[in-house]
């Protein structure tokens, strides 16, 4: 939970930065964990922070969103470092949450790798038809493992994330 609030604090930040720089258009990525925290940042707070015609686009890649198998998984969680418990696992796992909040806000984007654990394909998948099945955009599995997801954005310039990126901030 703490690290949760963290993230947020931290968006609270980036939405007075594009409030005071008049940005119009932003684009906000997470993999993996941090596709999980992103969940978290793009809260309703964050959202009211910012002036209603900025454009903004949220891409989750290869997410962890539901923690019931993170929690007891020892090379994730070992000696349960994330604090996870019966009574927070369902509060931390984004999966479970509500996010009618973005309707009209924000363009949600999901990607996983097609060469991934069948564990990340199934989270991604169930976030996309389920919680965000209102909000998405895109949900995709590229061809990729769980870190060319993000390597090719250095590596190939005809990278698809890389030009959803661009697209984003140009339209």
């Amino acid at each position: 939970e703490v690290i949760t609030k963290q993230i947020q604090e931290c968006f609270t930040w980036i939405a007075s930065y594009v409030k005071e720089k008049e940005v119009k258009k932003i684009a906000i990525a997470g993999h993996s964990a941090g596709a999980h925290l992103l969940s978290f940042a793009i809260s309703e707070l964050f959202l009211t922070m910012l002036p209603q015609d900025v454009q903004i686009d949220a891409i989750f890649l290869s997410g962890v969103f539901f923690l019931n198998e993170l929690r007891h998984l020892k090379a994730a969680n070992e000696n349960n470092i994330l604090s996870i418990t019966d009574d927070n696992e369902l509060k931390l796992s984004p999966q479970c949450k509500k996010f009618d909040f973005l309707k009209n806000r924000v363009g949600v984007h999901i990607f996983a790798g097609k060469f991934e654990s069948k564990t990340f394909m199934e989270q991604s998948k169930k976030f996309a038809d389920g919680p965000m099945r209102e909000f998405c955009i895109n949900f995709d599995f590229l061809e990729v493992d769980h870190f060319d997801i993000i390597e090719k954005f250095v590596t190939d310039e005809n990278y698809k994330l890389s030009k959803l990126i661009i697209k984003c901030l140009m339209d």
